[in-house]
């Protein structure tokens, strides 16, 4: 059995070799997999979402095509960012994304009188 010395009082006590200590990582980076599904699954969506109003509706708007690129392009800066980070910074695009569409939807859906013209 080995001893090791005590550091307060040069007593030698036995030292039993335990399960390895495992410390828990603050930091865990997004693997390639989730960050694709998370960042894949939001464009995908948004394709979608602006084919379905190409084929139905028949108004759509370039930047409504745009944004699926655009969530493609978070993709490598989410996959090093820890997951809760990742997820608050796809929530903060489709935010300003929804912004922008609802700011722009108001200002082409306004009334237009004929007499103006």
């Amino acid at each position: 059995m080995p001893f090791r010395a005590n550091s307060q009082d040069g007593l030698m006590v036995p030292f039993f070799r335990s399960r390895p200590v495992v410390t828990a990582e603050t930091h865990h980076i997004l693997h390639w997999i989730p960050a694709v599904a998370l960042f894949g699954g939001t464009a995908l969506y948004l394709a979608g979402r602006a084919t379905f109003l190409a084929l139905s509706v028949r108004c759509v708007r370039p930047e409504q095509f745009l944004a699926p690129a655009a969530a493609l392009l978070l993709l490598p800066v989410g996959r090093y960012l820890p997951g809760l980070a990742a997820l608050g910074l796809l929530t903060a695009f489709l935010a300003v994304l929804l912004s922008y569409e609802a700011l722009t939807r108001g200002r082409s859906d306004a009334p237009v009188d004929p007499a103006e013209s």
